[in-house]
């Protein structure tokens, strides 16, 4: 539990309702009041001014509740049932919102600054006046949601907050409201039914579109299955839409089939790409393991035919790097990273290549440095590969 107890000096609520809360925090148990929701589904929480700072909500139903004037900074809502909830002037101030549905909330008036929207359904949810800066709104539905006055310097449209909005300086007056009452929007029709790996897939297509084109302001908007499955996307100007389409189509193509073509030569038994997908539905372990497995064995294939006797220099040079790593070792974290570095000789004297890069890709950061102050340029290299770095 976090900071939330009985004593709620702005609390203007029902103090039924706020003790029914208070109980489940304080058990840890959300569902708790989830349960006390559906047996009493009629009866609409009035938590008005209530103090939930920090909290963990996840999964909370806050639906048709009443938390008008609440402070929620910091507390984690992801996945919260909130349509049709009242947060008009609420603190939300860094508030995750991660998948939330939040259809027909009222939020007028609420500080959202560094709020975590990511995901969050916000259909015809009422947001005017509203302090969205800061703002992670990476994959938002805003279908017809009331966005009047927004105050907002800039926003984040990726999940890890790095493509900013504008890119440098703020939004003028009014700017954003132009920018996102209404987008554009794009579709991607699949020629069969999609399944999870497809949404993967789309995610890396707008990653790398969005990295060799940042000025499209791509963002996958929702996926649906009614009707023709497809994929429909956001855009930044209408006038990009048949190119970015287009670069879509290409791109989702491209890596279907690079996907499809690491299934085959790491020998997965699956005879088609639909078998593959239904295959990682099953067993998503063992299609992972085969994938990378294949990713082994092409690092492997690449380092060791191109140097003379590379086995023995690689075998020479990790030993050197177990000795200097046993002298330095001052933690069980370090103790383990040595372990890594003599499992990798090992494999490397039986010539088991793949074992080599399974070893070294895990052995961690500190390993690179010792490796690479130590002037071992074989080993330097392949820890750097096998580390995807």
């Amino acid at each position: 539990m976090g900071k939330t107890d009985r004593k709620q000096n702005n609390f203007s609520g029902n103090h039924r309702h706020l003790n029914i809360l208070i109980d489940a925090l304080m058990k840890e148990k959300i569902r708790l009041w989830n349960d006390w929701r559906l047996e009493n589904a009629s009866e609409l929480p009035d938590l008005k001014g209530i103090n939930l700072v920090g909290e963990n909500l996840v999964g909370i139903n806050f639906i048709g509740a009443d938390l008008s004037g609440a402070d929620l900074s910091r507390a984690d809502l992801s996945t919260a049932e909130l349509s049709g909830v009242v947060l008009a002037g609420a603190t939300l101030m860094e508030t995750k919102f991660i998948h939330a549905t939040i259809y027909g909330g009222g939020l007028g008036r609420a500080n959202l600054q560094n709020a975590n929207l990511d995901g969050a359904a916000l259909n015809s949810a009422t947001l005017s006046n509203a302090n969205l800066t800061g703002a992670n709104i990476h994959g938002i539905s805003r279908t017809g949601w009331k966005i009047k006055n927004i105050k907002c310097d800039y926003v984040y449209l990726d999940q890890d907050c790095k493509m900013r909005e504008p890119d440098e300086g703020f939004f003028d007056p009014g700017e954003f409201e132009k920018l996102y009452q209404y987008s554009p929007k794009i579709k991607h029709v699949f020629i069969d039914e999609f399944t999870y790996i497809d949404i993967l897939i789309m995610d890396k297509v707008v990653q790398e579109i969005n990295d060799q084109n940042p000025t499209y302001k791509l963002t996958l908007d929702c996926f649906q299955a009614r009707g023709k499955p497809r994929a429909e996307f956001l855009i930044k100007d209408i006038r990009d839409s048949e190119k970015v389409l287009a670069e879509i189509k290409d791109k989702y193509e491209a890596i279907k089939t690079e996907f499809t073509r690491k299934l085959q030569i790491a020998n997965v038994k699956a005879e088609t790409y639909r078998d593959a997908l239904s295959m990682s539905l099953k067993e998503p372990s063992i299609l992972i393991e085969h994938i990378e497995l294949y990713d082994y064995k092409q690092i492997w294939f690449e380092f060791q035919s191109g140097t003379d006797n590379y086995g023995e220099k690689l075998i020479k040079e990790l030993s050197i790097i177990r000795e200097a790593l046993k002298a330095k070792s001052r933690t069980i974290e370090q103790d383990q990273a040595v372990g890594k570095i003599a499992d990798a000789e090992q494999a490397a004297k039986i010539g088991d290549g793949t074992g080599v890069i399974k070893h070294l890709k895990s052995a961690g950061k500190w390993v690179l440095d010792v490796s690479t102050n130590l002037g071992t340029n074989i080993a330097t290299e392949l820890i750097k590969k096998s580390m995807g770095l």
